[in-house]
Formats: C-alpha cells, structure tokens, sequence
C-alpha cells in the first residue's frame, strides 16, 4: 500500500514524497486506512517504497499483499490518469469499506490485480461498488494473462459491450502497455480465442481508451473450419456415452424424455460446436431449452431471453455482465447458427423454426454422416445486427 495516515491523522501519499523525505519518515507511526491497525514504512533500496501491515490478518481491504508489480503499475496509472482525471491513490470508501487502487473522478474504481484471488471475494467486490453506483475496471497483471483456457477468476473478470462481444483487459509491465483483448469465444474442449488490440502505456488517453468497447464496432470474421470442429464434437460425446460418462448420461437422458438420442439430433446441436462462456456444463442443455421452444413456437429474443432467465441454469459467475446480457449473447449466436442451416424462419422479429415436415427431412443424423455438407461457420460481431 502507497496511502497511510500518520499519527496526526495527516494522509501520507509516498508517491508524491521525495526519497529523502521518505527515508527520514521511517521511524513514525502510521496507520491503515481500512483497518486502523499499524503499518511500518519499508523503504529498502531494492524494492518501491511502501507500508505493510504489521499484523496483515487485522485487515481484509489490504489482505492480498502487494508485488513489485502492483507496486510499480500503480505508480504508473496515477501518473497516467492524473493528465485527464481527477486521481486519487487509495482512497478508502467508507460506505463500501473498500478501497480502489485507484479512483477515477470518483467514480471509476481502477484496480490493478496482480496476484490471484478467490472468486468469492472478486465478486463481493464487483457487485459491491455496482451496488453503490461505481464503475469497476479490473486490469489484470501477468498472472492472470490470457492463456489456452480461461479460468474461474478470468471468466469473473470478463466484461461485455455489443460493439465488441465479451472482452477482458491486460497489462504488462515489461512490455509496458495496456491490451485490451476482445471477442472472446470457446469451443466445446473450452480452448478460448480472442482478438486484441495494445497501447504502449501513456502514449494515449486513458480515458480513450476505456472508452473504446463502447465507441469502435470491431467487426472480427472469425472462419471456423466446421467439418472439423464439429466432426470431432461428435466423436468426443461418443466416447463419452461409451464409458458412461455421468455428465454425458444425465444429457442423453434429457433427450430420451423427448424421444430423441443424442447422437442423432438434427445439425444445429451439434453446429458450429462453440460454447457460452458463461456455461457452467454441457452448452448442449440450453441449445435443447432454445431448439425446443422455437420448434413449438414463435418467439421475439426479449421474451426468449426472459424464459431463460426464469430457468435453474448453472453460470460461472461474471459479476460485470448481467444474466440478461449473457443469455441474449448466446440467443443471438444461436439463431445466427440456425439461420447459416437455414432452420430459422423470421417474421416481424419473431424466430421460429422452418416448417415441420423439413426439420423432420434433416433429422435424425445417423451415425456416419457426411459432415462434408455443413456450411463454414463465420463468426461476426456485432451479431445482433446480422439476425435481429
């Protein structure tokens, strides 16, 4: 932590101290603004100078201790935001019991994760400052860069815009910049793609560039190789089926209530095999909620949305992205898939599928299938533009 109060009750800000001043302070008493316990003043002449509790369990706003990392990424974005916002290092939050690394205009929450922490407390702390009319921004250090597959926090970690689909945002101290990664996607073995855009840190306006996911609309044509990626879909819930897989039974037993087999389902269950990064299991039981309702139906996505909401459906938790957003994201991924099978029928904004007696010509797959047939799925964002 950068921010104390001396014995006086005076805010120490050591970033605004000269080395020299520091160093004669060492001595002094100070205290965390959070807990009210005793901090000391470390000022050694490798690491930045900083306080550290000195009983650190007193204390949960500043539990998770602080990395040369953090250290010198707080430092930075100060500087950085201080050119067009109203800046302030660590200001504790009284009716929130929180504190932002950073504060921005008082109203932007700047905090700069750099070590791994619980989900639980991730979203505690979202909804929190949400709660109290806050706009958190997370930026995430070298321990929580993308890699192959997301993990619980990053998944808790991702925001959402239509311009840009689900996005998360990085940064990285030895290249020295800020990146902000977008159109996230998974396929069904959870391998996550995204694209990315960087800025070298304090070469643009800050303000810029947390603006972008709402002002740029980056269309990203993502081209699946469908026969592929689906064919090996196919194969895996064999495999699964075959050693009795528990999650794989329980799914084929949803089908068997509705007369069908999940190895001979129409195309769609099984097209373009991309899953919802929200998805806490098998994508395959909202793709049957959603196939169901429009073969029965005829429905607007406000009112399909609002039926997924009324649903017991298992989510990772995303504490940035509201239930309603992440079911209208898939919705309007799955009538686009629909519509490139050409099962979707559209009438005054209202989805359902083609008539009866060609779903039945298209199903049931058998179980050697030319997947040669299938169309190459183009993933394009916004997709809300494309179907409704």
């Amino acid at each position: 932590m950068l921010v104390a109060w001396d014995k006086a009750g005076k805010v120490i800000h050591l970033l605004e101290l000269e080395q020299t001043r520091i160093k004669a302070m060492k001595r002094q008493e100070f205290f965390c603004p959070g807990c009210k316990g005793r901090v000391i003043l470390k000022c050694g002449e490798v690491k930045q100078p900083h306080f550290a509790h000195v009983h650190l369990t007193d204390c949960q706003m500043f539990s998770e201790g602080e990395t040369p990392e953090h250290l010198a990424l707080k430092e930075i974005f100060l500087n950085w935001a201080n050119r067009e916002y109203q800046a302030e290092l660590e200001c504790y939050l009284p009716e929130l019991a929180q504190r932002p690394d950073i504060l921005l205009d008082g109203l932007i929450a700047l905090e700069i994760q750099c070590s791994p922490l619980t989900i639980e407390r991730l979203v505690e702390r979202t909804e929190n400052y949400l709660l109290h009319k806050y706009k958190p921004i997370w930026l995430c250090g070298k321990k929580l860069h993308l890699k192959g597959k997301l993990s619980t926090l990053q998944r808790g970690l991702l925001y959402y815009s239509p311009q840009v689909g689900f996005y998360f945002w990085e940064i990285d101290l030895q290249m020295r910049e800020i990146r902000l990664c977008y159109h996230l996607e998974e396929n069904f073995r959870r391998e996550c793609v995204y694209s990315v855009q960087s800025w070298k840190f304090g070469t643009t306006s800050l303000r810029e560039i947390f603006a972008t996911p709402f002002q740029e609309r980056k269309l990203t044509g993502r081209k699946y190789q469908s026969v592929s990626l689906v064919k090996a879909y196919y194969q895996r819930l064999f495999q699964q089926l075959k050693i009795q897989k528990k999650e794989c039974v329980e799914l084929q037993g949803e089908f068997y209530q509705g007369g069908q087999s999940l190895l001979q389902l129409p195309t769609y269950y099984y097209f373009p095999a991309l899953s919802s990064l929200a998805c806490l299991g098998e994508i395959m039981n909202w793709k049957l909620i959603l196939f169901t309702l429009l073969r029965e139906g005829s429905y607007p996505v406000e009112e399909l949305v609002q039926i997924f909401l009324s649903k017991d459906l298992h989510l990772y938790a995303m504490p940035a992205v509201p239930k309603e957003v992440i079911f209208s994201e898939f919705i309007c991924q799955e009538l686009f898939a629909l519509a490139e099978l050409r099962y979707l029928k559209v009438e005054e904004k209202r989805f359902s599928l083609v008539h009866p007696t060609f779903i039945k010509q298209v199903q049931p797959i058998p179980y050697a299938y030319d997947w040669k047939i299938l169309p190459e799925h183009l993933s394009v964002l916004p997709r809300r533009e494309n179907i409704c």
